[in-house]
């Protein structure tokens, strides 16, 4: 049998999340440590085929980032994350500088260099 180590929920939402699947599988006849087993092999293959789906996206020039403010905007509800919410609008610019190209996902270049 291939076994794999996958993540446990450590966080409240993720926690919530498992508790949600949890819920759903709970009635089959299972017990609790393979209810367990099943709820993280289903969350771990969900992340992993949404990575494949996104890396297949990406390699065929169908890249759908978009910029980190406007997912964040999507979100971050201003009663909830008072501080996040305000982040996600964009602010007057006080400089002559280029607007930030900051973007969810992975870098476009090389790696910056770590500081020693």
């Amino acid at each position: 049998m291939l076994r794999a180590q996958v993540s446990q929920p450590i966080g409240p939402h993720q926690l919530a999340w498992f508790e949600a699947l949890l819920a759903v599988i709970k009635d089959i006849g299972l017990t609790y440590e393979e209810m367990v087993s099943l709820a993280l092999f289903l969350t771990g293959a969900t992340r992993g085929l949404a990575r494949i789906s996104t890396d297949l996206a990406r390699a065929a020039g169908e890249d759908d980032l978009i910029p980190f403010g406007e997912a964040l905007a999507a979100v971050a509800r201003p009663d909830r994350f008072p501080t996040s919410a305000p982040c996600a609008l964009p602010a007057p610019s006080t400089s002559r500088r280029a607007p930030s190209t900051f973007r969810l996902g992975p870098p476009a270049g090389p790696p910056a260099p770590i500081p020693t």
